[in-house]
């Protein structure tokens, strides 16, 4: 699944806005997407972020790993996805959610390997 959005990353440098939104649909523990189309045997793997960023909008991608009973069922699987984006935008920025992902930026910030200048 493909999405362009308008370009926000300039302007929220520092809130991240599509770092949050990979966090919550890339989550691959209980409650989240993955381990519900694992329960429904629709797939194995899941992953959401940022694929382009170009001067007036980006690509924001959800990439889903089906197995053969999900290649039957994509409709109803990207119905899911959206119905999981449409929650995130219903309950609004979590403070908590927020804060780790602060975290965990600054955690691979300081743990990146170091390169040359």
């Amino acid at each position: 699944i493909m999405l362009r959005v308008k370009a926000q990353q300039r302007i929220y440098f520092k809130e991240k806005p599509i770092r949050y939104i990979s966090h919550l649909i890339g989550h691959e523990g209980k409650g989240s997407i993955l381990a519900l189309l694992k329960k429904m045997g629709y797939a194995t793997g899941l992953s959401a972020g940022n694929q382009y960023s170009l001067a007036d909008f980006e690509i924001f991608h959800v990439s889903i790993t089906l197995t053969s009973l999900g290649l039957e069922n994509v409709e109803k699987i990207v119905g899911l996805v959206f119905a999981y984006i449409n929650i995130i935008k219903k309950e609004g920025i979590q403070e908590w959610i927020f804060s780790e992902c602060r975290d965990i930026s600054k955690m691979e910030f300081r743990f990146s390997e170091k390169t040359a200048p």
